[in-house]
């Protein structure tokens, strides 16, 4: 490693302020062109700087720069008039499908249903038989819980030209508890039903009902006569829940 040359002072220290010496030395980088060339440098930096600065995307120049890259290479919209949008192809053939469903499989489903239940409506049943075929109801899917027990049955009084009958799967239930309503017109005709939760006359979509409520839900929608059979006293009916064999 090369030591570096000895200092020597040019100006004397004991003859010369700090002041001096400042004024002395800055009077000879300026006679060797050291300013010109500091100011050089900058000048460089501030005329890169600017430059750059014009050029930015988000400054004019690189605006109209952009704009005018943007359309040499962007295709003229009506060259793709015939190219049909992505959610217009989609929606299409959405459509196909579910007319295919439609006509197809949905046709084959509901024309088996509507056999099945047009096969079940009856036109006229009695309270005797839609009794039995609740107790049926209890006595399959009940295991067992409610044998030799009485079901509810309240038959209304005719008000305004029709009457409800309310049936209930366990003794001493209050009309609004009980599992099955019906309601009849002046010439016994069915109305309105409810079955559970599901009020036949204002819903759309109801079940799946098997076995009795499907049948019940088929008299209701044949809009079958409800004879009173063994009059208006439910003492008159059969309300005892015994076994019930297929």
């Amino acid at each position: 490693m090369t030591d570096k040359a000895e200092f020597v002072p040019s100006i004397d220290p004991s003859s010369a302020t700090v002041q001096a010496m400042f004024g002395s030395v800055l009077q000879q980088k300026i006679q060797g062109g050291a300013l010109e060339q500091a100011l050089g440098k900058y000048a460089d930096k501030l005329i890169d700087s600017c430059a750059e600065d014009v050029l930015r995307s988000y400054g004019d120049v690189g605006k109209a720069i952009k704009d005018a890259l943007a359309k040499a290479i962007t295709p003229h919209l009506e060259d793709l008039a015939d190219f049909p949008p992505y959610h217009d192809f989609v929606a299409k053939r959405l459509r196909m499908a579910a007319t295919n469903f439609y006509d197809q499989r949905l046709a084959e489903v509901l024309d088996k249903e509507l056999a099945e239940i047009m096969g079940e409506m009856p036109q006229e049943i009695t309270l005797s038989w839609v009794i039995d075929a609740v107790r049926q109801s209890i006595t399959r899917y009940s295991k067992g819980e409610h044998m030799d027990e009485k079901m509810t049955l309240i038959i209304g009084p005719i008000s305004y030209g029709s009457r409800h009958i309310y049936i209930g799967k366990e003794s001493g239930m209050e009309q609004y508890r009980c599992e099955y309503s019906i309601a009849i017109d002046k010439e016994g005709h069915i109305y309105a039903m409810r079955i559970d939760e599901d009020d036949l006359k204002t819903k759309k979509c109801v079940g799946p009902f098997y076995s009795t409520e499907r049948k019940l839900m088929a008299a209701y929608a044949m809009k079958a006569k409800l004879t009173l059979d063994e009059g208006e006293d439910p003492y008159n009916y059969n309300l005892v829940i015994e076994s019930y064999d297929d």
